[in-house]
């Protein structure tokens, strides 16, 4: 019983913070976003200058202790962010990957039908359908040209879902096409312990350590199948071992 009177409000005083976050960032960042044409969005550095300090704001306000392993050198630019999913939190830790670089995110469509947070998808990132050939090749042509005129790096949960079970799921590999396309590596994500400390579906955030590890940046073979290149890239995530 006193655990969960702690839990409750430990999860009050961070949902207290994102509040404060959203008013004071997170809003502005909207008012921006709606001003802001599209074709000079990503040239807008006040966006991610707000969008920065969100994504940080909500790893530090979770209250959850984290820990992120990078590989030696700088990171390219433009590249293709490649994560598994466990949980709503994975998606400030990708964030905070970023930092000031411009990004777009792929998501499920059926955000972009949501009160408010469409606002925000709609204008950061580019909605998936899968039962919609048509719309999702659209989407992959302009993620394409984001990439090699803009110079956006891209950020997708390939497993489709959030799993929270430790195991990394099946693959959707039209990230590789994206890579072959816009001729950019795949940097990949493995996120542990995010599906423990913030459960999905859940109100509370939990004691436990949450750990990203990014791997080197992987480049598809010109002699290397798409199918071949997806195998890698999940082979990469099964190493790490997630739990």
């Amino acid at each position: 019983m006193l655990n969960n009177f702690f839990l409750f409000l430990r999860a009050l005083v961070s949902y207290i913070l994102f509040a404060f976050l959203m008013l004071f960032f997170g809003i502005p960042l909207l008012f921006l976003l709606v001003a802001t044409p599209e074709k000079y969005r990503q040239k807008n550095r006040l966006i991610y200058f707000l969008l920065a300090i969100l994504f940080r704001g909500f790893i530090y306000a979770s209250l959850i202790s984290f820990k992120i392993i990078m590989p030696d050198g700088s990171l390219p630019f433009p590249a293709i962010y490649v994560a598994n999913h466990q949980s709503a939190g994975d998606v400030a830790i990708l964030g905070y990957l970023q930092r000031l670089h411009p990004h777009f995110w792929f998501y499920w469509d059926h955000f972009s039908y949501v009160p408010f947070l469409s606002w925000y998808f709609t204008r950061l990132g580019l909605g998936i359908r899968q039962y919609d050939a048509r719309h999702d090749a659209r989407m992959l042509l302009k993620a394409i040209s984001l990439m090699k005129e803009q110079h956006c790096n891209a950020i997708i949960f390939p497993e489709g879902g959030r799993f929270n079970d430790g195991k990394i799921h099946l693959f959707q590999c039209g990230f590789v096409m994206l890579a072959r396309k816009a001729g950019v590596p795949v940097i990949p994500v493995c996120i542990k312990g995010m599906g423990a400390a913030y459960p999905p579906q859940t109100f509370f955030f939990y004691s436990h350590k949450v750990t990203a590890i990014v791997g080197l940046p992987l480049i598809i073979k010109d002699e290397e199948t798409d199918q071949d290149f997806c195998n890698r890239v999940v082979a990469w995530f099964d190493n790490c071992d997630v739990v």
